[in-house]
């Protein structure tokens, strides 16, 4: 059995070196220690592959894969077909004829011709590249580096017979026409189009072959004669005699009275006159325009006479003054000042400057300027009204500020004789005066609304007691107070978390809005108490607890912080005092005031 093993295993690994020997050195049709390779050529310029023994020779062979022969004579048929089989030559589309461009009278006819990645030319005669007249054979041949052939399966292709003509002459090239002109006309003037219509003759004599000349005569029998016709511009002084020169103008502006000066018996007055003239520039008419002004006066009238008339208003300890003008009327007229105080009427010469003084508080003066003859025309009359002297000194009110946002408030002042005091619904204190002005000049004076200092109001934590292992949340005016859970480094944490693990409890103060702590242990301005369940009999059964006796009654805001109160069970009598002991704590807590700040 074991022998029969080893013979399948010694034929295993004979076979497998079989396959392995085939794929290091396959077997060849015939190979001898003299055998040489077998490699594929192009055969001249037939395009055809053919086997060859040994090489390679030319960049056109290839070797035969895993081919090798003893001699020539084993090049078969059948190595030739392998070698067309696996060198195939690609071919190239089939070429076109060149054809030369054709002579003209001007200039020879010419060819050109462009070599290509796969191909050059080459002409029959040799040429340097500027082919001129003449006949040629024209040749495309292969790259040598190229493994391509032409459509016809060769390395070359040969167009003979391509004639390049010479450039035409004599007969073949007829002179062009002799063409005269006559001289423009002048034209005529279109002043719509600002354009003037010329006309010319236009003679055209063409040329005729001579036979026995053998020359070029010209045909005047066929010459032919036509009228040409052209647009030009205007010359500037058609375009000025088209153009109508424009109207000079002068122009005048409303006349302006200057400024009144008190004395002054007469107003200046001036205004604008403007002068156009029309040039021409060459091609259009051009304004000119100047400007100067004129002058000239009127007499002052009554209403800017009697503008100069001036008050001076009655002060606390003073009386007002009336100044009319001297007025300046007619020539040949006198006028007066009948003036009015009250009941008192006097009159004055109005030729030269009237002072009135004495005029009390709230006085008003009636003027009329009449003139001075039979009719005593009214010709002016104003009212001069004084005011009450600014003599009422603008107080300052007081106010009431508590500690807490929003919460100002005015002390609204009794009346007096001078001032009356209210307050609008929109908390405005409005001072107003009584037969008199304040100081300002006004009639009331608003305060607005009373100041807030927004001033926080300073309340004291106070530390939660714990009653049967839980902590009584204190209720203190101005602070919240909630249960937090604690880390092991009495960091806040949320114990809902996954991954959050508390170890302890506490309770957090937070001021609420208007209210600032007194003290804190946090930098957010709150304070924390830790809760220590140490030694407190949690659950494990009732346990009479010690007596607790109530702090005493404090007025003032800042309460001690009461003792933890030890419980160690859950009896009915524990509860009670120690509610009793909360409520006497927190009771007085929660009816304290707080301080402000």
């Amino acid at each position: 059995m074991f022998k029969q093993v080893n013979r399948r295993f010694i034929a295993a690994l004979m076979a497998m070196a079989v396959v392995i020997s085939n794929v290091i050195a396959p077997v060849t049709p015939a190979f001898a220690t003299d055998g040489k390779q077998v490699y594929c050529n192009i055969e001249g310029n037939s395009g055809k592959w053919k086997a060859q023994i040994g090489g390679p020779r030319t960049e056109h062979e290839f070797p035969l894969t895993d081919v090798f022969v003893h001699s020539q004579s084993e090049v078969t048929p059948e190595l030739d077909a392998k070698c067309a089989l696996q060198y195939g030559v690609p071919s190239l589309p089939e070429l076109a004829k060149p054809v030369p461009t054709p002579a003209t009278c001007q200039a020879p006819g010419s060819l050109t011709l462009i070599d290509t990645v796969d191909y050059t030319w080459s002409t029959d005669p040799a040429t340097n590249g500027n082919i001129g007249p003449g006949t040629y054979n024209v040749t495309a041949t292969i790259r040598d580096n190229v493994n391509k052939v032409f459509s016809n399966r060769t390395k070359t292709v040969v167009f003979n017979g391509i004639v390049v003509q010479s450039q035409l002459s004599g007969q073949a090239c007829p002179p062009a026409p002799k063409v005269t002109y006559s001289d423009w006309s002048y034209g005529i003037v279109n002043c719509s189009t600002l354009k003037a219509t010329q006309t010319r003759v236009k003679t055209v004599t063409p040329y005729v072959w001579s036979t026995w000349l053998q020359t070029w005569l010209p045909d005047y029998a066929h010459t032919t004669i036509t009228t040409e016709t052209q647009q030009r511009d205007l010359t500037s002084t058609e375009r000025m005699l088209c153009t109508p020169k424009p109207k000079d103008t002068v122009t005048h502006s409303d006349w302006t009275d200057g400024t009144f000066q008190c004395g002054d018996t007469t107003v200046d007055r001036t205004r604008e006159t403007t002068t156009t003239k029309y040039t021409w520039n060459g091609s259009e008419w051009v304004a000119n325009v100047t400007t100067k002004t004129e002058h000239k006066s009127r007499p002052a009238t009554t209403e800017e006479q009697m503008s100069c008339a001036s008050q001076t208003q009655p002060t606390c300890e003073t009386n007002g003054t009336l100044t009319l003008p001297a007025y300046k009327g007619d020539w040949h007229k006198d006028y007066t000042y009948v003036v009015t105080i009250g009941l008192s009427v006097k009159t004055y010469d109005a030729d030269k400057t009237v002072t009135i003084t004495g005029i009390p508080q709230g006085a008003t003066v009636s003027v009329k300027l009449v003139s001075d003859d039979c009719f005593h025309n009214v010709i002016f009359t104003k009212d001069y009204t004084f005011d009450f002297a600014d003599c009422i000194t603008i107080p300052q009110p007081e106010q009431t500020d508590e500690c807490g946002p929003d919460n100002a408030q005015w002390i609204v002042p009794a009346d007096t004789n001078d001032i009356h005091w209210s307050l609008n619904t929109d908390g405005h204190l409005i001072a107003t005066a009584i037969n008199g002005h304040f100081t300002n000049g006004d009639t009331t004076f608003d305060y607005g609304v009373a100041e807030d200092s927004n001033e926080d109001c300073v309340v004291t934590p106070v530390k939660p007691q714990i009653t049967d292992c839980k902590a009584i949340l204190p209720i203190t005016l101005g602070i919240t107070y909630k249960e937090v859970y604690l880390d092991a480094n009495d960091n806040i944490v949320d114990a809902s978390q996954a991954g959050i693990t508390a170890t302890h409890q506490g309770v957090l103060a937070t001021a609420n809005a208007g209210y600032v702590l007194s003290t804190t242990n946090r930098d957010d301005g709150s304070y924390l108490y830790t809760l220590d369940l140490t030694g407190m009999n949690c659950g494990k059964g009732d346990v009479t607890p010690p007596t607790v006796t109530p702090p005493a009654t404090t007025t003032s805001a800042e309460l001690p912080t009461p003792a933890e109160l030890p419980h160690t069970g859950s009896s009915l009598s524990g509860l009670l005092v120690t509610l009793l002991a909360t409520l006497s704590t927190y009771g007085v807590v929660y009816f304290l005031q707080p301080k402000r700040r």
